[in-house]
């Protein structure tokens, strides 16, 4: 029995040994080719050696297990402590591969939001510059374009703070992985800073013609007061026009910035109008029933930004929960969807036998029936679509407040679930459901611990049981050996046996 045992342990050992040296090398020439566009494909590559380290870690335990029984029958120094080796390398490689692979998908949230910011801004600055080319200073400031412009600075100032978490991703991302692809993506991102730069400066410049000729020295006090005035109207009916209904955080962003924009005219205003009436003291009352006006106008704007600015920021304290619930009850939705699919989509055929087994009286009512269960399916097939957008939108939004960290987290922990521990009767790199590695893990365990109570119940038929000391039963060998048994209550039930 111990040759036997023996000859499985060395056997088993070396080919372990040899898939060890594979698969470390295997892991660090993996990470070291990572690129932008192809992460992807590393991510399932330390996936599959994550479940293949898992396989072969139980293999490992096992041989280990064997060792432990083979101690027990001969004298062998350091055997134990040999073999522990091979866990501790294979711990090591696995702390090393769940490291890298968290790199990775932390990489991967990453770069993903970085990427779509960068989407954003590039579809925002191919209209921003058709419009700025449709535009001038002199257009502007001659009222042509004058509440184009000013919707143009709103949506500036909304994707200026996404042009800045955009700059920043990307330096997070590097941090994280330094992708093969650094340089060129460095050079991609310094084009975009350049029209960034030159749309930037062109709406500063039309800005700042703008308020040149709001405080002009040049112009009769009468004119200033009446085109002051003028813009003071022109601000009041673009706030009842901007009125709408916000729907997502990206129309509360932008309607947010368009109050902004019209708090600064009307501050901008007010400054002009506090300092022509210290230069004249004819027009007073004018200046004052403007200035009156104006602090009417920005009284009501200050009320309306802290009532949004604290909208947004209880928006903000939601969390991730209700988006995730929102993706659960569209994915059940889908799901039951799914399920009656296979009948909806076969209307017809079926319209037709149920048409051939009903009465010709009753077939307009059939047909009226067939037709409405279609169009119901195809109104909820949309009506999820438009759900899984708004859902897919929402939890891009919520990737913007919560740590990169806690996403990787969660996908780290549900891949862990799914990959559970593999037993060494399968094949490396076969992947399993939760459900079949761990029916291979009871059959395992079961295994273990029927061939564990064989090993007890020959050593309790010895015919000199007197033999085997006090100290023997207390001793650690014991100890392990019932420890192998995966069952609590066989195991309580072998060492109570064997006490007695």
């Amino acid at each position: 029995m111990a040759a036997s045992r023996w000859t499985v342990l060395e056997q088993g050992m070396k080919e372990e040994t040899g898939w060890l040296q594979v698969a470390t090398l295997k892991g660090f020439q993996i990470f070291r080719g990572v690129n932008s566009s192809d992460y992807d494909q590393y991510i399932n590559l330390y996936q599959t050696l994550s479940s293949d380290v898992a396989v072969h870690y139980a293999r490992i335990i096992q041989l280990l297990s064997i060792a432990h029984r083979l101690q027990e029958l001969v004298t062998c120094l350091g055997l134990e402590a040999r073999y522990d080796e091979h866990l501790e390398t294979i711990l090591k490689l696995q702390d090393d591969v769940n490291t890298n692979l968290q790199r990775l998908l932390t990489f991967r949230d990453t770069w993903t939001l970085h990427e779509v910011m960068i989407n954003k801004l590039e579809y925002w600055m191919r209209e921003a510059e058709q419009d700025l080319d449709a535009m001038s200073a002199h257009s502007v400031t001659t009222g042509g374009n004058m509440r184009q412009f000013w919707e143009l600075k709103a949506q500036y100032e909304v994707h200026n703070n996404i042009h800045n978490e955009a700059v920043t991703t990307f330096e997070s991302a590097i941090k994280i992985i330094p992708v093969a692809d650094e340089v060129v993506q460095r050079q991609l991102n310094a084009e975009l800073e350049k029209r960034w730069k030159e749309v930037a400066n062109r709406i500063h410049g039309i800005q700042d013609s703008l308020m040149q000729n709001i405080s002009a020295q040049d112009v009769p006090l009468n004119n200033k007061l009446s085109a002051l005035e003028k813009e003071l109207q022109e601000i009041k009916s673009t706030l009842d026009d901007i009125h709408d209904v916000i729907k997502y955080e990206d129309d509360l962003d932008l309607y947010i910035e368009r109050l902004q924009v019209l708090h600064d005219r009307v501050g901008n205003i007010e400054e002009e109008l506090g300092r022509l009436g210290l230069l004249s003291s004819t027009e007073t009352e004018k200046v004052i029933a403007v200035l009156s006006t104006a602090d009417e106008l920005d009284m009501h704007l200050l009320e309306e930004l802290e009532e949004l600015t604290l909208q947004r920021e209880a928006s903000e304290k939601l969390g991730s929960d209700v988006v995730e619930q929102a993706v659960i009850n569209r994915q059940q939705l889908e799901t039951e969807l799914e399920l009656n699919s296979s009948l909806l989509q076969n209307a017809d055929e079926l319209g037709l036998i149920v048409m051939e087994l009903s009465r010709p009286d009753e077939l307009p009512g059939i047909q009226g029936l067939i037709d409405e269960y279609q169009l119901v399916y195809k109104d909820i097939k949309a009506r999820i679509s438009v759900l899984k957008a708004e859902c897919q939108q929402q939890a891009e939004m919520k990737k913007k407040v919560e740590e990169v960290d806690e996403s990787v987290q969660v996908s780290t922990l549900r891949f862990e679930q799914d990959t559970a521990v593999q037993v060494d009767t399968l094949p490396p790199l076969m992947r399993l459901t939760s459900r079949d590695a761990y029916l291979y893990e009871l059959e395992a365990a079961l295994r273990e611990s029927s061939q564990n109570l064989d090993c007890l119940e020959e050593a309790l038929r010895c015919p000199t049981p007197q033999q085997v000391s006090r100290s023997h039963r207390n001793s650690s060998q014991l100890s392990k050996l019932i420890a192998t048994c995966e069952s609590k209550h066989r195991t309580d039930q072998a060492f109570k046996y064997f006490v007695d």
